[in-house]
């Protein structure tokens, strides 16, 4: 499975809520539009997605939900466009850990 989409990976300024990417840094949170389509709507802080936010990739790739910690998921539930999903653990950007994933009926736990 492709890794998700993530703010810290995504390139270019955003637009939108700050305007620039100089301007991301000064607030906490709000909604950010990526070059590649991609959105990000959370807690900000020192210019990477920190607390908890929203990611979607570009193109409809699929769409992280949970917590973050300086650009890097934390534990939440990434979901396919095919509907498939991993709810669990992340560290440095992969899942990580414990967690949930499920594929139609299929389901594993670990």
């Amino acid at each position: 499975a492709p890794p998700p989409p993530g703010p810290a990976a995504s390139a270019g300024p955003t637009t939108g809520a700050t305007g620039t990417t100089a301007a991301k840094t000064q607030v906490n949170g709000g909604r950010f539009d990526f070059d590649d389509g991609g959105t990000y709507c959370g807690g900000w802080e020192d210019g990477k997605a920190h607390g908890h936010g929203v990611c979607t990739g570009p193109k409809g790739q699929g769409a992280y939900s949970g917590s973050w910690h300086y650009g890097f998921e934390v534990s939440g539930v990434y979901t396919w466009p095919s509907g498939s999903a991993f709810e669990g653990q992340w560290q440095n950007g992969k899942r990580h850990g414990l967690g949930v994933e499920t594929r139609g009926r299929w389901l594993y736990r670990g």
